[in-house]
């Protein structure tokens, strides 16, 4: 009887594997909806989008892409400090790494819907049958029982909803990433800009400074 029952298991196991191949290839071909593109009236598409920056012809330009932490360019130890400061203070920042956290668990989880989803249970036993049950007079022996379960469940992507799905969080997640980077530029320039401002401002008190001492010295004379 267990060699019947594990011939008719295998026989059922390879069946529905070979089931599963059938929706598998039947899936590839079959994708609902257009894949993506940018669109024609996309402002990127514009000539004056990709045009050339003003000034560009001139010799100071430079159009090499500027190294990722570009203040470290001003050598001043200050600067570092108060932009190190900025990111980690700053609210829009830690607005963006919610948000670019949150897209990256969207993903996780949209990803999970293409994996087989697993259970597994068991359930030992130790004990007896009652002889008087079944009508035997004398004492059954002891014996041990074990009961396990594997259940195994995938869903079939038969129209590429998930693959959809999958492609849509990771353009979420792209453009968490761009928010992100934009923050940072955005906050190291302004700090960096204030800090210019304070130091030109810290220059001309000095020159204003010297003016007043020579007008002093012009007095007296």
């Amino acid at each position: 009887i267990d060699a019947t029952i594990m011939n008719l298991y295998r026989s059922t196991a390879k069946k529905a594997f070979a089931l599963t191949l059938m929706a598998a290839a039947l899936a590839a071909c079959t994708t609902v909806g257009p894949d993506y593109h940018v669109p024609k009236e996309a402002v990127i598409k514009r000539d004056a989008a990709n045009a050339p920056f003003m000034g560009a012809t001139e010799t100071p330009f430079k159009s090499d892409p500027l190294p990722a932490n570009w203040w470290h360019l001003y050598q001043d130890p200050l600067l570092d400090k108060l932009i190190a400061k900025a990111f980690a203070n700053n609210a829009d920042l830690r607005v963006a790494a919610a948000n670019l956290q949150r897209a990256h668990g969207v993903l996780d989880e949209v990803e999970e819907k293409k994996r087989p989803e697993v259970e597994m249970s068991a359930a030992p036993l130790y004990g007896r049958i009652a002889g008087a049950q079944l009508g035997i007079p004398e004492q059954l022996p002891t014996d041990g029982l074990y009961d396990g379960d594997i259940k195994i469940g995938y869903t079939l992507d038969l129209w590429g909803r998930i693959r959809r799905a999958v492609e849509a969080s990771e353009a979420d997640v792209g453009a968490a990433q761009a928010a992100s980077d934009l923050t940072h530029v955005i906050v190291a320039a302004d700090t960096t800009r204030a800090y210019a401002e304070a130091c030109s401002a810290g220059y001309q008190l000095k020159v204003a400074q010297q003016s007043v001492d020579l007008q002093a010295k012009l007095a007296r004379l």
